[in-house]
């Protein structure tokens, strides 16, 4: 019956930075109180099982630094003459607007990046290339 009314015993509130370490604020299921734990401790322990599948999800991205940015938006600004892409941090949620050239070329970047966006990237700075060649 317990499993019935709490399915879950543990919440991911939410994940926080604190002195250049990521760290996962959780609360245990009838209390108020949040603990700040390391999200890697929390796997080797395999106390992820406490969790629902999407705080699990969040939890296995933020120790394996799966893909931290994703390719949310793109459009083109007319004031720089170029394509501009943004970027969501999953983790934080924070946005980033740089443009396809220097995405395109930023090692950083395309780490903290699927291999889906970054072909889509690729493919959104070649098209920009050939247009700028062409106007020549």
């Amino acid at each position: 019956m317990e499993k019935k009314a709490l399915p879950y015993p543990c919440k991911l509130i939410k994940i926080i930075e604190k002195q250049s370490e990521l760290l996962a604020q959780i609360q245990f299921s009838g209390q108020s109180h949040v603990l700040e734990v390391d999200p890697k401790k929390i796997i080797d322990e395999n106390l992820f099982q406490y969790f629902s599948p999407l705080d699990i999800k969040q939890l296995f991205e933020i120790t394996y630094h799966k893909s931290q940015l994703v390719l949310s938006d793109t459009f083109f600004c007319q004031e720089t003459n170029s394509e501009m892409l943004t970027f969501t941090n999953v983790i934080t949620k924070n946005k980033i607007t740089v443009t396809a050239e220097n995405a395109s070329l930023d090692k950083n970047l395309i780490k903290n990046i699927s291999s889906l966006d970054a072909h889509k990237i690729g493919c959104i700075w070649g098209m920009e290339f050939i247009k700028k060649y062409l106007r020549k």
